[in-house]
């Protein structure tokens, strides 16, 4: 049986099988008004395979400590932290992402974060699984997403919009077979060294971009790997240094 404290303010039965080996509840927190939710178990504790939205919305939570959490099932982590409009730094390096497949929103909306590990991710993302997964992340500063495989991933709508502080991406291993979908994916970028997307060679003939280098930074480097990719933004952003 699992220890509660006294002071417990509400729990639930968050186990598979609804027979209470994992529970969570919430205790008052050492600031005022505040409550820490905690999650426990007497063995480890299995994050499902489906994650979505499981932490969506938590608009006053300042950390979280997965420290104890297995997550080698994970397959979706969508929308997971969505909206998490309080965190200022995660840690997730200690997530396994071998059998990810999608990450759709997943830090959508997090204006606070300043810092991210993933060392160490390695999703295999298929479909709109990259789909605006860093949306209106505005103090980023930097990502490194160099193992990630994309190959099967078609839209990339909103991707990085509006990540206004970020400096340094590293998506240069990017190698998706069929784009469909760009539209605003680097929006507001304004100040971004280099953008390497040299990897996007096969792009859909009817391929969406509208928006995807609105207000990036001009001292930029954006480094294209298709030629019609090329030519188009070229085109609709004469000012930009595109390669």
């Amino acid at each position: 049986e699992i220890d509660i404290p006294s002071d417990f303010v509400v729990t639930w039965d968050l186990s598979y099988n609804q027979d209470n080996t994992v529970i969570g509840y919430l205790i008052p927190s050492d600031t005022e008004g505040m409550y820490d939710l905690v999650i426990a178990a007497n063995g480890d504790i299995n994050l499902p395979q489906n994650c979505d939205s499981l932490f969506r919305g938590l608009t006053n939570v300042e950390s979280f400590d997965f420290s104890n959490a297995k997550t080698e099932m994970i397959m979706n982590l969508s929308e997971m932290f969505e909206n998490n409009k309080k965190i200022k730094s995660m840690d997730l390096s200690m997530f396994n992402t071998d059998r990810v497949r999608y990450l759709f929103r997943t830090f959508y909306g997090n204006s606070e974060l300043e810092t991210l590990n993933l060392d160490g991710w390695h999703p295999i993302l298929i479909g709109h699984g990259a789909q605006s997964i860093f949306y209106n992340c505005k103090k980023l500063k930097s990502l490194d997403l160099s193992g990630w495989d994309v190959s099967r991933v078609t839209t990339f709508n909103y991707l990085f919009f509006y990540a206004q502080e970020l400096e340094y991406l590293d998506i240069s291993t990017w190698k998706p077979n069929n784009v469909t979908d760009l539209t605003a994916a680097f929006h507001l970028l304004r100040k971004i060294k280099v953008i390497d997307i040299r990897g996007f060679t096969n792009i859909a003939s009817d391929y969406k971009f509208n928006g995807i280098l609105d207000y990036v930074s001009k001292d930029a480097i954006i480094l294209v790997g298709n030629d019609k990719l090329r030519n188009d933004l070229k085109t609709t952003y004469p000012n930009l240094n595109i390669q």
